[in-house]
């Protein structure tokens, strides 16, 4: 949806992608972004005009992004402190603790490492203007915030992040000697940064993005301190690490309330500290302050990228100053600091290995946790990927079985079903989706396109049309009303919505097909000459395609043209009655220079 699905990134950089990329969930709410991240897709647009969709190209630049930020990290820390050793430990750590894997290794979380990145580069920036005050890193600071929330608007917290550092490591004013006035000037000369940090809140609120409605349907504010402490274990104890965790249901009062009994505990310590310790604070503060803005229902690992750095801060300086009174050997703590950074590597190598493929991804998250309903829906849809239909049932069965409103299932299940001429059950599964789900844009289309298959051309076109109502990008649904229109034998009330479709998503093959049917039965044989050849173009294995240009080539007298496209079709496709057909039928009309052949 988001890289290869996209029609608007998957042509590379382009005026078109641009003024998308720059509108889409600012202007309307576009099914192929989750919310405004334009310069998140004008660096995947340029990627993919530079290196194409090789798969290779878009993983290295995640590890690349990786890369430098724990570059970034590194000399931010050893700038501030002047502490080699416990700067090198916390970059090391935040570089390869499994947690990391899966923001490295998803391709479409570049928007979480390229958003860290811009903040990690704002943070660099920040400590400039305050060790020497100078307009242009203050400046320098606010334009890397607005590129930063630009990519993924989660770093709107920073602004009071750069609190804290004023206190640690910077020292530019103290907490333990309250000073207000100090701290009031400290607070006023933000303020550029804080309306910065504004505009992604007016965004969710008051945007076309459909994220509040995904958090207003899922989020429970119940979850949030089980969701710290779980991020806070993960870090501690990194195994059985999974992709997509299983949606969670409301805690039980005792589990919530040990969780914020302890969140409140390990506060309060850190405050008691506050003298002796200040980088607690701070490392605390990053770690709650960071995860604020995505600490949803469903706790990611790849949610954890930028905020766990605030636990490797407080662990790489409080671990040294906590054993200082026993005097250890420098030698022994930088042995165990390079034991615990080859532990962290060692997992995350095994956990980059159940990345080698879907299935081995989707069959580990369901080993990790056997109730997860969206592992099985994940799996179910790799398996399908593969032709093992099935495999794929059984699973989309036992994650309806887990979850029975799942209306990704029940969409995903009735693909297949429908596809194998089983058309009740799957319209059954797909209005079940609808009923889970009144604004899943794709669940109207694909039962549209089967009602459009048993010829209720009516109803067909309302569920076209509504899944366009949810959807404007939804090329496929307008389309769909142009093909229910060829059907009907419409052919000039079809046009205008395959244009439109085209208007779109010019590289939409199956619409230029359409639209080549519609002009050819009209008449107008050249137009729908350009059609034809144009959806070979971008899909030469079509075979319908290569069968109606070559009737009209045909009906054009390029009898040498349409008989190559015709035997084209039969290579694809052997037992195309209608093929067959029409290539019998133009050899023996071209021996009496008389077309007869059809366009079906």
């Amino acid at each position: 949806m988001f890289v290869l699905n996209n029609p608007y990134t998957k042509d590379g950089l382009t005026l078109r992608g641009i003024k998308w990329a720059f509108s889409a969930d600012l202007f309307y709410n576009s099914v192929n972004a989750d919310y405004w991240q334009p310069i998140t897709f004008l660096v995947r647009m340029v990627t993919i005009q530079l290196f194409g969709t090789n798969s290779f190209a878009h993983h290295f630049l995640n590890i690349l992004l990786h890369a430098l930020n724990t570059i970034l990290l590194f000399l931010i820390l050893f700038r501030a402190t002047k502490k080699p050793w416990q700067s090198a430990f916390a970059a090391a750590a935040f570089s390869f603790h499994p947690i990391q894997v899966e923001s490295v290794c998803w391709v479409t979380n570049l928007k979480g490492v390229l958003s860290a990145f811009f903040g990690l580069l704002a943070t660099h920036t920040y400590f400039s203007y305050a060790k020497k005050e100078k307009k242009k890193y203050y400046w320098a600071t606010f334009l890397l915030l607005v590129l930063g929330m630009m990519c993924k608007p989660t770093l709107l917290t920073i602004p009071f992040l750069f609190l804290f550092f004023d206190f640690w490591p910077l020292k530019r004013a103290s907490l333990a000697d309250f000073n207000l006035e100090k701290w009031k000037n400290l607070f006023w000369e933000k303020r550029a940064f804080f309306a910065v940090s504004v505009f992604p809140l007016f965004l969710a609120w008051f945007g076309r993005s459909a994220i509040m409605d995904n958090l207003n349907s899922s989020f429970q504010f119940s979850n949030i301190p089980g969701n710290f402490i779980r991020f806070i274990w993960r870090v501690i104890y990194p195994i059985q690490f999974a992709i997509l965790s299983a949606v969670q249901p409301e805690p039980h009062v005792f589990e919530l309330a040990g969780a914020t009994i302890l969140l409140i505990w390990i506060s309060i310590l850190v405050i008691h500290e506050l003298k002796n310790r200040p980088y607690l604070l701070t490392g605390w503060a990053w770690f709650v302050l960071s995860f604020l803005p995505t600490i949803p229902n469903v706790p990611e690992d790849r949610f954890a990228y930028f905020p766990i750095v605030g636990l490797f801060l407080m662990v790489a300086w409080g671990i040294p100053d906590f054993l200082k009174d026993f005097k250890p050997n420098k030698f022994l703590l930088g042995a165990l600091s390079v034991l615990m950074i080859g532990w962290y590597g060692i997992f995350s190598r095994i956990q980059i290995g159940y990345w080698r493929s879907s299935v081995a991804l989707f069959e580990h998250a369901l080993e990790v946790d056997p109730t997860n309903s969206r592992a099985y829906n994940n799996l179910a849809s790799a398996l399908a990927s593969q032709g093992s239909l099935e495999k794929a049932i059984e699973y989309y069965t036992k994650a309806l079985w887990l979850k029975p409103d799942h209306a990704k299932v029940h969409n995903n299940l009735a693909i297949i079903l429908a596809n194998q001429g089983k058309t009740s059950v799957a319209k059954f599964h797909y209005k079940a989706a609808i009923q889970s789900d009144p604004l899943m844009a794709e669940a109207y289309f694909n039962l549209a396109a089967v009602l459009m298959d048993e010829k209720k051309y009516d109803e067909a076109i309302s569920y076209y049309r509504k899944s366009i109502e949810i959807d404007p990008e939804n090329y496929s649904g307008v389309s769909g009303i142009g093909a229910v229109y060829v059907r009907q034998e419409k052919y000039e009330l079809a046009i205008p919505y395959f244009l439109k479709a085209l208007a779109i998503n010019p590289g939409f093959a199956a619409a230029h097909h359409d639209y080549g049917l519609a002009l050819a039965k009209l008449g107008r044989l050249k137009e729908a000459t350009e059609q034809f050849t144009e959806a070979i173009r971008l899909q030469p294995d079509f075979a319908s395609a290569h069968n109606k240009l070559g009737v009209t080539l045909a009906l054009q007298g390029r009898f040498d043209e349409a008989l190559f496209h015709l035997k084209e079709c039969l290579r694809i496709t052997p037992f195309d009655k209608d093929a067959a057909h029409n290539l019998e039928t133009l050899t023996k009309d071209r021996e009496r220079n008389q077309v007869t052949a059809k366009l079906n």
